[in-house]
């Protein structure tokens, strides 16, 4: 469950970070 929780925020983060530089 840990590592599930940290893969999910890791996507996240990168979506976030892929998001802001296509801005």
């Amino acid at each position: 469950m840990g590592r599930a929780s940290l893969g999910v925020t890791v996507g996240l983060v990168h979506y976030d970070l892929e998001v802001t530089n296509s801005s």
